[in-house]
């Protein structure tokens, strides 16, 4: 072989020995890589068989690295499936932070991946994970589209509310919150987004309706001022009317303004009909709706009787009074008969429940010749030891008493056609329904709460709730609970939340305040929506609350209260009262224009203004009285308070006041203010919820915004409120108690409303810290359980500390002996 051969064989083998080195450097690095993925796979609970390594090692120990390289990059893919794995259990946590329904079980993927894997199938194993992948993905995406399918649809139904009346989309509504609630993510989105489609159909399509009703005391030939009411017959709001008439002359603007759905408004004109006779009016109404100006004409032929000049009739008769008479008040049954009896086959304890719930039945029936019947029962106090989470009450008054309502209004209430139909639902439904009575501020939901809880009476004993340690006693004895305004006591509404079952429970709530409550809460009840009065039954309402005020009143004004009034019940009831305290016994119009502004709202800041500034200064301690009422509105339960610890926060406040706002404890403001305040005794209480909502700083026109955030700011974002609250026991307690101690017999009253208050508002530690002798409370309360007052604050000091000798009603009776053995 010559030397040429020689260096291209060597060149061979140089470049072979190369090309050996990088196939093993090649098939090290494949190695390693490969130990790294199988120690990541491991770690993420995944695992591959190991023929692939073997096999990889045979080639490689053989001095085959290509080979082995080959082998080992098969397997390659084990790093996707562990990055795969890996974002599988980011998406699922993601889909854990928004609580969606688990339908994927990791340990099983994880099993079913493993089995592909041992197997060298890791394309399998891939596509399991990426398709677990999608279905949470799709999962998260089905969140997001819910959720905002929901806020779309409460935003439209915020949104509408200004147009058209949108009672009969609520259920759906709430429909879409509940499936939300429970992620039951499909059917919320289509829910809601039929609901959101009712809802834009109806703001498009709904036709505004009117019903015109002309004078039928026209005279011939003579201008006669009258009167054409336009009434909003339909669901949608109308921006204005207007009219053209054929048939009679008119002398004035044939138009309206604004007119809500179930309103009306008068248009008062001259008309001067040609003839005498029963005559056709034709008349053309352009009416133009709310939610886009749309104009709506509409033509109708309308017959009036037209009086001959003088006040005949045609034909000679005596005309009288053309307008038809009022329509009487729809009545309930009168003759309501007592049904309810004690259940039979009772263990000894639940028949002195029994007999306990019977007794104060009777003594509701008997009212007011009750006396026999409450003698017994505080003769047989110890007897009837009771705790318990509902009071069946002794006497109308108790209730209207806790409910701030006039002591006049039993048996006085005025009832529409609506109302009656209200108390008819709930007085025939079946006891295991469950009812929440609502409508807006004002329009009467704790009056019509009280005549359904009146009317029941007379058929069977009705309770009423005190604490959140409910249960399912009053189930045993079919006794149906009630509670007004129960988004004011979250405890409550949060236990029954929790209740898989329940029922015979009726409720009062806001609207706005409803919606918000929870949805495991609401979907327990049967909402029944209360409107606001027409103009007409708004007219009625008035007349019988000034008769039973004895209070005059001129025709002028009368007309002017009902637009004053808006349909609300309780601006009637809040200015009527006023009168009374002012000693006025004559409703004027001069009298209104001076003292009342249009709706409950203006209404409520008109009587702050006058109480807290003089012209636009603050009165001397009015910003200190000012956050005594926010204090009341926002910090005490149920709104209600001992004056004595009001007067104690006060006096706590007073140098903070000073310090921040440069104000002082005026007594003179202060002791106006109180003195307004409804509340029988020595609690104070606000007149009605219209003027929480002002402390908070609603209303679109509230001149008191400003300060109340500023001290909202400076005490309530802070916590000084709650830490002022507290410190304000003490001298509240010392004071009351020291008045008890000299005379128990005066000061009975007053000190138990105190123990009512600290207890409803406070724990029993920090009654204990501020110097309260609760045992004392206890001896009290006890000695007059017989009263409802006490009744509940000893139910308060039972569920905190148990005691040996009291019967416990909750889930079921529970013997005397057994209370607190287990504490």
């Amino acid at each position: 072989m010559d030397y040429g051969s020689i260096l291209k064989e060597l060149d061979k083998a140089l470049e072979k020995a190369e090309t050996t080195e990088k196939e093993f450097d090649t098939c090290k690095e494949s190695m390693s890589r490969f130990n790294k993925l199988s120690e990541q796979s491991k770690d993420n609970g995944l695992l591959f068989t190991e023929d692939i390594y073997n096999k990889a090692m045979e080639k490689y120990e053989a001095g085959s690295y290509s080979e082995a390289t080959n082998i080992l990059q098969e397997a390659q893919s084990v790093g996707d499936n562990t990055d795969c794995f890996e974002l599988l259990e980011k998406t699922l946590e993601e889909s854990d932070g928004f609580k969606i329904k688990k339908e994927i079980d990791l340990k099983k993927i994880r099993k079913d991946m493993n089995k592909f894997m041992l197997n060298g199938d890791f394309s399998s194993a891939q596509d399991l994970c990426n398709n677990y992948i999608l279905i949470t993905k799709d999962n998260i995406s089905d969140y997001n589209e819910a959720k905002n399918q929901v806020s779309i649809f409460n935003n439209l139904i915020e949104d509408s509310k200004k147009h058209i009346l949108i009672e009969q989309f609520v259920p759906e509504q709430e429909a879409a919150e509940q499936h939300f609630e429970e992620r039951d993510l499909k059917p919320t989105i289509n829910i809601a987004k039929k609901g959101i489609e009712k809802v834009e159909k109806a703001l498009a399509n709904w036709i505004p309706k009117i019903k015109l009703t002309l004078p039928e005391d026209l005279v011939a030939t003579e201008s006669n001022r009258a009167s054409i009411l336009v009434e909003n017959i339909g669901k949608t709001r109308i921006l204005s009317v207007n009219l053209t008439m054929e048939g009679l002359d008119a002398a004035g603007k044939l138009s309206t303004k604004e007119i809500l759905p179930g309103k009306s408004a008068e248009i008062i004109v001259g008309l001067i009909p040609s003839t005498p006779g029963n005559i056709p009016v034709t008349i053309n109404s352009t009416i133009v709706r709310s939610f886009d100006s749309t104009e709506t004409s509409v033509d109708e032929e309308i017959w009036v009787q037209i009086l001959r000049p003088g006040g005949g009739a045609p034909g000679g008769k005596a005309s009288g009074n053309a307008k038809s008479s009022k329509k009487k008040e729809k009545a309930i049954e009168t003759e309501i008969q007592p049904e309810w009896l004690i259940p039979e086959e009772l263990s000894e304890d639940e028949a002195i429940i029994g007999d306990f719930f019977s007794k104060r039945w009777e003594s509701y029936l008997a009212y007011p010749d009750n006396e026999a019947i409450l003698d017994h029962l505080h003769n047989n106090r110890e007897k009837y030891a009771i705790s318990s989470y509902f009071e069946i009450p002794t006497e109308p008054e108790k209730v209207m008493e806790d409910w701030a309502l006039p002591q006049n209004i039993r048996g006085n209430i005025h009832l529409d056609s609506k109302r009656v139909e209200i108390v008819r639902d709930i007085f025939e439904a079946p006891y295991e329904k469950n009812y929440v009575i609502i409508g807006e501020p004002g329009v009467g939901k704790t009056v019509l709460l009280f005549e359904v809880f009146d009317q029941l009476m007379k058929r069977e004993p009705v309770g009423v709730l005190t604490n959140e340690n409910i249960g399912n006693a009053h189930e045993k004895f079919k006794i149906k609970l009630f509670y007004d305004d129960i988004s004011e006591k979250p405890d409550l509404y949060n236990a029954i939340a929790s209740k898989d079952s329940i029922g015979g429970l009726i409720l009062s709530s806001r609207e706005a305040e409803w919606s918000e409550l929870p949805v495991d809460f609401r979907k327990k009840f049967t909402r029944l929506t209360v409107p606001r009065f027409s103009d007409e039954e708004m007219e009625t309402l008035i007349l019988k609350t000034l008769e039973i005020n004895a209070i005059l009143q001129d025709a002028k004004a009368l007309k002017l209260l009902v637009s004053y009034a808006q349909g609300s019940p309780i601006y009637v009831g809040s200015l009527i009262k006023e009168m009374i305290y002012s000693g006025i016994r004559r409703l004027s119009e001069t009298y209104l224009k001076e003292n009342a502004q249009k709706g409950m709202e203006g209404y409520v800041i008109m009587i702050l203004q006058r109480l807290l500034k003089s012209g636009n200064d603050y009165r001397n301690g009015g910003l200190h009285t000012l956050s005594c009422l926010m204090f009341l509105a926002n910090h005490v339960e149920e709104r209600k308070c001992h004056e004595q610890l009001l007067r104690a926060f006060a006096n706590e406040i007073d140098m903070h006041m000073e310090e921040k706002f440069n104000d002082v404890y005026d007594r003179r403001t202060f002791n106006r203010s109180i003195d307004y305040l409804s509340g029988q005794g020595s609690l104070v209480r606000f007149p009605h919820d219209t003027w929480v909502d002002i402390l908070q700083g609603q209303g679109a026109s509230n001149p008191f915004r400003p300060d109340i955030q500023e001290i909202r700011n400076e005490f309530e974002d802070t916590g000084m409120f709650e830490q002022l609250k507290k410190d304000s026991i003490d001298d509240a307690w010392e004071a009351i108690q020291k008045r008890y101690l000299r005379n128990n017999v005066r000061e009975k009253d007053s000190f138990l409303e105190l123990c009512d208050t600290l207890t409803s508002n406070f724990r029993l530690s920090d009654l204990k810290e501020m110097g309260v002798d609760v045992d004392m409370v206890r001896e009290v309360a006890s000695k007059h359980r017989d009263e409802p007052i006490a009744a509940s604050i000893l139910s308060r000091l039972e569920g905190a500390e148990p005691s040996h000798n009291v019967i416990n009603i909750q889930d079921s009776v529970i013997n005397r002996s057994e209370i607190g053995s287990t504490k």
